[in-house]
């Protein structure tokens, strides 16, 4: 069975970018990601490069495969896989954007720049994709 989460980046703001989060299309909470600078998984990495800017860009938007990886500092979190441009992006807790390096940070509710109950909702997060045998996000913009 195949688990299919989508995030549907909604909210923009210059110090953080919230998406609605889609498990199997239904709606499962909240991301917070760093500033979507409009990086796209078909631009070239050259593109990519000379748009981001570390530790404050979000990944771009695109489909990546994910397989759970154990984080030394999270723990068990879902990892995405061939992420251009970027290495080591997880989904894990927190609550701001400054605290993802790329990472997206899943809560069950939002409010100006940061998602919140965050550990629950990942909790709940894993609990569900440990279900599928493999996983696959999709990032888009509304």
């Amino acid at each position: 069975m195949v688990g299919q989460v989508k995030a549907v980046r909604f909210k923009f703001t210059k110090d953080s970018t919230i998406s609605e989060c889609y498990l199997n299309d239904t709606l499962f909470g909240y991301f917070i990601e760093d500033t979507d600078r409009g990086l796209d998984q078909n631009m070239s990495l050259e593109d990519i490069k000379a748009k981001k800017v570390y530790g404050v860009t979000a990944i771009p938007a695109g489909t990546y495969k994910m397989e759970f990886y154990n984080s030394p500092k999270h723990g068990k979190v879902p990892l995405l896989r061939e992420v251009p441009g970027y290495d080591m992006i997880e989904i894990h807790n927190g609550n701001f954007a400054k605290e993802s390096l790329g990472c997206l940070l899943i809560g069950s509710s939002y409010g100006q720049d940061v998602v919140k109950n965050s550990r629950v909702t990942l909790a709940k997060f894993i609990q569900e994709l440990e279900k599928y045998d493999s996983m696959f996000i999709t990032i888009t913009r509304k």
